[in-house]
């Protein structure tokens, strides 16, 4: 599976010298939906099934592991690489 994205100056720009968190910040800024919430969005107003996003989705993409973003339910909310539950490291 593909995503893709029109590249614009400033995403062009954060790919050279942005980080992971600054182009998914300016992904959300721009309104730009990934398969993910546009999924979750079209599951919850019944538009398709969840039989039907786990065809194209891994099941973890059906569960929210920090805080909402925009008007898809708390129960469903999109992540981001930023917001992924992660240890932190800890040199030896």
């Amino acid at each position: 599976m593909v995503e893709l994205i029109d590249i614009d100056d400033v995403f062009r720009q954060l790919i050279y010298e942005g980080t992971v968190t600054q182009m998914n910040r300016y992904l959300n800024e721009i309104e730009f939906d990934s398969f993910r919430v546009a999924a979750i969005a079209k599951l919850n107003a019944g538009i398709t099934t969840t039989e039907e996003v786990l065809r194209v989705l891994p099941r973890s993409a059906l569960y929210r592991v920090t805080s909402p973003s925009r008007s898809v339910p708390s129960t469903l909310a999109p992540t981001s690489l930023s917001q992924r539950w992660r240890k932190p490291y800890k040199p030896q």
